[in-house]
């Protein structure tokens, strides 16, 4: 419903806002009267607010258009890391749980963002790191649908933004194979696709958490570090990077076995296990562009992990005068026993985290 009306360029209306809200209702009650809405009919998704623009958004959710809208279309744009959206995505989830009509599901949808290398200190390069970040951190949010702006560059000004957001380059060539010549950030999308496109996220994991290895957003403390487990079947690959200036270096459960690493620009490495008898096999160094880790034969650690029941991104309590209680299911996938404890840390919020282990052995977290 509409393109960016919270903002000038798109929408001139004196009465801003407002004008805009009394456009979409009387839209979803026509659609509505017409039957094109409901489980057969349409979807119907709004506002495309330019940026995460929090009080518009609970303008048109107290206004009662979650009524008719089956997601909220938000275009994330910024010129920092795309991570930073978290914390913004979360406001946007917990204010669609304070005003969407009850028992309905309302997802979040990213409809348009991209990175556009005409930007102060952004080239092609960086372009192609952040590209796959933005997908996968969508991904980790419950972000349903993802758009990438925009598949080719508009225009050959090199300093005009507008002109350098694409995949691949302005020029057209009729008659050869490929018609555009493919940027990084072209390569980046292939091997993403190539990598997870049959498969599932699962969960994402944190390895022998640093917690001195943080970063401040918007004034709250937010992990650097990533890693995305992804499950086919009985198979399991790990994406993983840092945001960070410098890598952290994460000990993965390899199991003894040769790890391929698949980098962001289709280049394939092998990273050798320990010794035999380590159960963490590998110690990884994380980058700023994600890295693809597959593992040739089956990694019990891992199973055991995608076994565990994904926790939700967070919980809400309405419990005056009293502790919430928690109830959290582990299933042993293994015939070792296991321990699992929690480990709460305080931050600006509590957040979820717990240890599982071996023989007292700490093996990972399940975030």
């Amino acid at each position: 419903m509409w393109n960016e009306p919270n903002i000038e360029q798109f929408w001139k209306s004196p009465a801003g806002r407002a004008d805009y809200i009394a456009l979409a209702k009387a839209t979803g009650q026509a659609l509505r009267d017409a039957g094109l809405l409901g489980e057969k009919g349409e979807a119907l998704i709004g506002p495309a607010t330019s940026t995460i623009d929090q009080p518009f958004l609970e303008g048109c959710f107290k206004a009662g258009l979650l009524e008719f809208w089956d997601a909220v279309s938000v275009h994330p744009y910024r010129q920092t890391a795309p991570e930073t959206v978290e914390e913004e995505y979360r406001a946007v989830r917990l204010l669609i749980r304070k005003y969407a009509p009850q028992d309905k599901t309302i997802p979040v949808i990213s409809g348009e963002w991209g990175y556009s290398t005409a930007w102060k200190d952004f080239d092609e390069q960086k372009q192609a790191k952040c590209l796959p970040r933005q997908l996968l951190t969508n991904i980790a949010n419950d972000v349903a649908l993802s758009i990438w702006y925009d598949w080719h560059d508009d225009g050959r000004d090199a300093k005009d933004p507008e002109h350098r957001f694409g995949l691949v380059r302005h020029e057209y060539h009729p008659g050869r194979d490929p018609i555009y010549d493919p940027k990084p950030a072209y390569q980046a999308m292939k091997t993403l696709t190539e990598q997870l496109g049959e498969f599932r996220f699962n969960k994402s994991l944190a390895f022998n958490s640093n917690l001195s290895r943080m970063d401040r957003v918007n004034g709250n403390l937010s992990r650097m570090d990533r890693v995305m487990l992804f499950e086919k079947g009985e198979e399991v690959r790990l994406t993983a990077w840092s945001y960070g200036d410098t890598g952290n270096v994460v000990e993965l459960p390899a199991g003894n076995d040769d790890m391929t690493v698949v980098k962001t620009d289709g280049a394939t490495g092998v990273q050798k296990a320990g010794q035999p008898g380590n159960r963490i096999g590998i110690k990884y160094m994380l980058a700023p562009d994600p890295a693809y880790l597959l593992f040739k034969r089956p990694n019990e650690a891992l199973r055991i992990a995608a076994g565990v029941n994904r926790l939700p991104l967070e919980w809400v309590f309405d419990t005056p005068g009293r502790s919430p209680e928690l109830r959290i299911r582990f299933r042993n996938m293994t015939a070792n026993p296991w321990s699992a404890r929690p480990r709460p840390v305080r931050g600006w919020r509590m957040e979820s985290r717990c240890c599982l282990a071996s023989k007292s052995r700490p093996l990972w977290n399940p975030t």
